[in-house]
């Protein structure tokens, strides 16, 4: 059976960035959580949609710079 959820850390591996990066990304981005117990954990459904919803690197770079490639 699949895994349902994924701890801070194994979001932090899977995404490749630090434990403090998913806990910043689920403050400022969205990135939604549950708390189970004393656990905050994640949801594989809930990080794909949200994967999802997130622009890719060339649709950032147009909207940071108003449509302009630095």
């Amino acid at each position: 059976m699949t895994q349902l959820t994924l701890s801070i850390s194994e979001t932090a591996e899977a995404l490749g960035i630090s434990r403090r990066g998913v806990y910043v990304l689920a403050e400022r981005s969205g990135l939604p959580t549950i708390k189970l117990g004393g656990r905050r954990l994640i949801r594989r459904a809930d990080l794909e949609r949200w994967l999802a919803s997130q622009p890719v690197a060339d649709d950032l770079a147009t909207l940071t710079t108003g449509g302009q490639y630095v």
